[in-house]
């Protein structure tokens, strides 16, 4: 959509960014409009030759727990989004929190329909993979019969969405009677 293309053009702006990878559809307008960015057009294909991907660790330098880990933009409900630095330090003090009060394992496996752009997702993404769990990526909210079946599956343990995800669920599928055997349900972005 053109708001997400102003989004996206807005933090590139903000961040200075030099390069910027992404879908040929995006690279168009991108690079049109953001002076300063070198666009990349890619179809984001895995790399399958690992050895040829692997880093050389006596180059790398181990950043500082103090250091910038991330810029993570907010929502702009009230205006342009702002970008938040957040340290290693924060991400870790998050991320171990969650896992301790969900009591995350390697045996969880969460269904995720959150972006991971933003800070909930991010945060969802990080917990998991911290803990060992597995994500599932889910289908878009545009299909919440699928969400709502998929949720059933033994294998889901968790799942987290934003007020309007619940609301999506509850008045469009028969999520409330189904029951899911879920572990966990996690819930922010508003009250519900």
């Amino acid at each position: 959509s053109q708001s997400a293309v102003r989004e996206v053009q807005h933090i590139l702006d903000f961040s200075q960014a030099k390069l910027a990878i992404t879908k040929n559809n995006l690279a168009i307008n991108l690079e049109n409009s953001v002076q300063h960015l070198k666009v990349e057009a890619n179809e984001f294909e895995l790399l399958l030759d690992t050895e040829a991907a692997k880093p050389d660790l006596d180059q790398w330098v181990i950043p500082a727990v103090e250091h910038n880990a991330l810029i993570l933009f907010t929502s702009g409900t009230t205006g342009d989004p702002k970008g938040v630095m957040l340290s290693h330090s924060n991400l870790l003090a998050n991320t171990q929190s969650i896992v301790q009060y969900l009591s995350l394992s390697a045996t969880d496996c969460t269904y995720c329909v959150l972006p991971f752009t933003y800070s909930y997702g991010n945060s969802v993404l990080q917990t998991h993979i911290y803990a060992g769990a597995s994500i599932c990526l889910g289908q878009s909210m545009l299909y919440p019969k699928l969400i709502a079946e998929d949720l059933n599956k033994a294998s889901i343990t968790g799942f987290s969405g934003v007020p309007s995800t619940f609301q999506i669920l509850l008045h469009k599928t028969s999520f409330a009677k189904i029951h899911p055997q879920l572990r966990y349900i996690t819930q922010a972005g508003g009250s519900m």
